[in-house]
């Protein structure tokens, strides 16, 4: 435990998603450290910001827009919604954690974050907004949920290195723009 504390403080994602989940079981030693690496919505962006419901429902969807400080996020359990920009233009960010819950990433989300390259969408996922991931040009590989409906034009516009998953579209999507892909010469999709 005290070797993944130090790695959660140094700011390693996937220790901290570790100490979030112990602290879900009931263990109050990581209780207590998380509460210490969670973003206070004043003090200066570090690497990693872990944010808690309280201070993501203070925001208003554009503190973080530009912060080339920002290189991984991991959003709130029980958040519905990202929206407009609220990542927009975070070039050195890497690595996004969305929680199982997220129904809507809105317009321009994470547009422009060219060192995107690692970002989970969750099967509860059902709205992707306009340009929203448009200009990621580190993202990879993605995963389209199985639960989402819409996607809206140039969505992932310009991601030049972008692959899907399982190279099609879901069943349930009952709106995509002929754009949505724009710009992305490794897509290649089955209707």
């Amino acid at each position: 435990m005290e070797n993944l504390i130090k790695q959660a403080e140094g700011g390693d994602v996937d220790s901290i998603l570790q100490l979030k989940k112990f602290a879900n079981d009931g263990n109050t030693q990581a209780e207590d450290v998380l509460k210490h690496l969670y973003w206070d919505g004043k003090s200066a962006i570090t690497s990693t910001v872990v944010l808690s419901f309280d201070v993501w429902k203070k925001l208003h969807g554009t503190e973080f827009e530009n912060c080339d400080k920002l290189i991984n996020v991991i959003l709130p359990d029980n958040e519905t919604m990202i929206f407009d920009d609220t990542f927009s233009g975070c070039v050195n960010l890497k690595r996004a954690v969305l929680p199982e819950g997220l129904t809507s990433i809105a317009d321009g989300v994470f547009r422009n974050c060219r060192s995107l390259s690692e970002v989970n969408l969750p099967e509860s996922l059902k709205f992707i907004g306009r340009e929203a991931f448009a200009g990621c040009t580190s993202l990879h590989e993605i995963a389209l949920p199985k639960n989402l409906t819409f996607i809206d034009s140039r969505a992932f516009k310009g991601c030049s290195n972008l692959t899907l998953k399982e190279n099609e579209l879901p069943k349930g999507l009952t709106s995509i723009d002929d754009d949505v892909f724009e710009d992305c010469p490794n897509v290649l999709i089955k209707f």
